[in-house]
């Protein structure tokens, strides 16, 4: 519906997007964009994702409504699109938003991060009334240094579990209704054989009421087989892009809302500052409540 290459000074304000086929919006090599007052709806197809900003810098999203199948808002970075200065992707503020996901992600940096530096990205005064998968969303999957995202002020409602399925392959439930994910993998998303970090990423405020009690009975259905070795041409026989945080039996065991997943030594997590996380007005204070592998260093929680 709106795609804009290589362009600067944009300005989308006032509009409403209705049933797109694909990604509504994508800016790619852009620069200095503002969406003000946007409001997208209908979205009732897989890949419809709300707004794509493929290596682009300086971009604002305020006082808009986003209710997307697949993805709400994502920060990516392109291999077909790493050129200077968009090689540093830069300054992106959403602020103000109502955003229901019905399937995907609603804030999502990767799962292509081909780019030397992602930084400065803010997210606040987010309320998401209904998600899916993962609420907050970090997926390195290639050599972005990705540093200094700030999530302040996100109320977040019930997820949504009657979609588990894609035709006739069950999803795994427990890797649905997560609120944050920060993960450094491979996938089939990845352009790049270089894997890259994730570091100082701050949530204040985060407030997540939940009205059903998680199931953490595993049912059989649930039970797909896991096969790391398996290519990853094949991946989307079971798990699909929504499902892999970098650890897949950490999927149909874990039950922690937030779980964050380092590549190797060189290639972690590090510096992650949770303030005042709420569910259902209790604040989480016990870092073991952090799922986690051993490559994720320095939680802080307060």
């Amino acid at each position: 519906m709106i795609w804009m290459k290589n362009a600067a000074k944009i300005n989308i304000d006032g509009i409403i997007l209705r049933d797109p086929h694909f990604w509504s919006t994508r800016l790619i090599n852009c620069d200095e964009a503002t969406f003000e007052n946007v409001k997208l709806i209908g979205f009732w197809r897989y890949n419809s994702d709300g707004i794509n900003l493929v290596s682009s810098k300086n971009i604002t999203i305020r006082n808009s409504f986003i209710r997307s199948f697949d993805d709400n808002i994502v920060v990516r970075g392109s291999r077909s699109a790493y050129i200077p200065p968009f090689n540093i992707i830069e300054n992106i503020r959403v602020d103000n938003c109502v955003l229901w996901n019905d399937w995907g992600r609603v804030l999502e940096i990767g799962a292509d991060s081909f780019a030397d530096t992602i930084k400065n990205i803010s997210y606040s005064n987010i309320y998401i009334p209904h998600f899916s998968s993962v609420a907050m969303d970090i997926q390195n999957c290639d050599r972005g240094y990705i540093t200094d995202i700030n999530y302040e002020n996100i109320f977040i409602g019930e997820p949504i579990t009657d979609s588990l399925i894609i035709g006739t392959t069950p999803i795994v439930k427990n890797a649905w209704g997560k609120i944050i994910v920060l993960g450094i993998y491979e996938s089939f998303y990845s352009g790049d054989t270089i894997r890259g970090n994730i570091n100082n990423i701050t949530f204040k405020n985060i407030s997540y009421n939940r009205l059903n009690t998680p199931d953490i009975e595993i049912s059989e259905s649930d039970m797909i087989p896991i096969d790391e070795s398996i290519s990853f041409s094949n991946y989307d026989l079971f798990i699909r892009d929504n499902i892999y945080f970098g650890d897949i039996q950490y999927n149909v065991t874990g039950f922690s809302d937030i779980y964050l997943s380092g590549f190797d030594d060189n290639h972690g997590v590090n510096n992650i500052y949770i303030k005042d996380f709420q569910i259902n007005g209790q604040k989480m204070t016990d870092i073991n409540s952090v799922g986690r592998n051993k490559f994720v260093k320095n939680i802080h929680i307060e």
